[in-house]
């Protein structure tokens, strides 16, 4: 597709079965790599509302992404009631859409469409969804005014968490407060995390997820 526009992808589907099939693992971590490799950026919506395995396991997978500056991550104020799970992505060239009942993941439906109108719609959907998010970090570049209180209060009061299998990458923990991440490598990159639920993933982190 030549389509230039923005994705926007939000699930709040069960993660933990998935994130053990390697096959699986490889296969969205390709697609993902293949919108990165085009040049769109990517409006990605987590879901903090799920177990804390299952958030350490997202570490792994995006912390590294984040890094290249396309991804913006949002999370949703108020959940969903988690009677039903959704996964909704939508590009401007397709829309892939799936639910299904809480617990009944096997039963899940996906439906695939690139007919413009369902993707103007969606489109206008995905609109009003983000006026119901709000940033996931804060992200800061070099020289940033803020920048330099930031990394004062850091080297103050921060300390440097070991085991977290990210290269060109080091994250600083203000214990129960905040999480500094930064890309070593040029250029020079911050991602500051506020929210307690992702604050604590990160404190307790151990590896669950093997990419091979």
């Amino acid at each position: 597709s030549s389509a230039r526009d923005e994705v926007f992808f939000s699930s709040n589907m069960p993660m933990a079965a998935a994130g053990k099939d390697a096959d699986f693992t490889k296969k969205f971590m390709v697609g993902l790599a293949l919108i990165l490799k085009k040049g769109l950026r990517l409006k990605m919506v987590h879901n903090l509302d799920r177990p804390l395995p299952e958030l350490m396991m997202g570490l792994e997978g995006w912390i590294p992404l984040y890094m290249t500056g396309q991804i913006a991550p949002y999370y949703f104020k108020n959940p969903s009631s988690g009677n039903y799970a959704r996964l909704l992505c939508v590009s401007g060239a397709a829309v892939l859409e799936g639910s299904c009942l809480a617990g009944r993941l096997n039963c899940a439906r996906m439906y695939l469409t690139n007919r413009r109108a369902e993707i103007a719609h969606y489109r206008e959907d995905v609109e009003l969804l983000m006026k119901r998010t709000a940033p996931l970090m804060k992200i800061y570049r070099e020289g940033e005014s803020e920048l330099a209180e930031i990394l004062r209060k850091f080297e103050a009061e921060g300390e440097l968490a070991d085991g977290l299998p990210f290269k060109n990458i080091t994250v600083q923990i203000i214990t129960g407060e905040e999480v500094l991440i930064t890309k070593t490598n040029a250029p020079m990159t911050y991602f500051v995390i506020h929210h307690p639920k992702l604050v604590a993933a990160i404190e307790n982190y151990q590896p669950v997820l093997e990419l091979r």
